[in-house]
């Protein structure tokens, strides 16, 4: 079996796919859009229905014609609502099934979630599997998305740090924690709310712990969470 995994090296995605030639599945690679920035692998031309018709440099006919099923995890919020539909009626057209791993409901990188929304929606509505990573998210993808349950199924997060790596344990323990990244566009960012956050927790006799990426340590939420913190 062909996989076209959009994307298929993110660290997520590589820990879920079987790495042994005895499943018989083979994950094509991720494009090369840039040789200066090799890694970057959006936006996938294969939401196009452009790179299916031709051929292009960074994947072979070939590979193309031996592909089985398409699965989306992020990464197509660059699309109008119409070209989501013409990326859904080009796999429809060659007979290529959708499987789709809800990872954001609301997209972390917009604030505005209206058109992310109904791409959502064209894309739960010709997936023939529906996957997503807790039990909240499956209801809400029912209650919001009018999904039928039964098609949804919740596969856990797995672990993606490699299991020889050493985890040192957090000292105090964690008893609420919340997790900022990289602060994406519809992250709070402004300190006072975690401020908040954590007198409200002190008053239930609980802890709060902000964990934050090293890439923001120059901006203030950063400073003043490590003051806090």
């Amino acid at each position: 079996m062909a996989v076209l995994s959009i994307p298929s090296q993110h660290p997520y995605v590589r820990s879920i796919y079987p790495r042994l030639t005895v499943h018989d599945v083979k994950v094509l690679d991720d494009p090369l859009l840039d040789p200066q920035e090799p890694a970057r692998w959006w936006p996938h031309p294969a939401f196009t229905p452009q790179w299916w018709q031709q051929d292009t440099a960074d994947t072979s006919w070939q590979d193309k014609q031996s592909i089985d099923t398409v699965h989306v995890h992020f990464g197509f919020e660059h699309l109008s609502v119409q070209e989501t539909r013409e990326f859904v009626a080009e796999l429809r057209r060659r007979r290529i099934p959708l499987i789709i791993t809800v990872h954001d409901i609301d997209n972390p990188h917009l604030n505005d979630q209206s058109s992310y929304h109904q791409q959502l929606r064209v894309l739960l509505e010709d997936a023939a599997r529906i996957l997503t990573l807790t039990p909240l998210a499956s209801q809400r993808l029912t209650q919001e998305f009018n999904v039928d349950p039964a098609r949804i199924q919740v596969v856990a997060h797995p672990q993606v740090v490699p299991a020889e790596t050493t985890v040192q344990p957090a000292h105090p323990p964690v008893q609420v924690g919340t997790f900022l990244k990289s602060v994406r566009s519809n992250v709070v960012s402004d300190f006072q709310f975690y401020k908040d956050a954590a007198a409200q927790c002190a008053q239930q006799g609980q802890r709060l712990s902000v964990f934050i990426h090293q890439d923001q340590q120059d901006t203030e939420l950063f400073k003043q969470l490590l003051r806090r913190y």
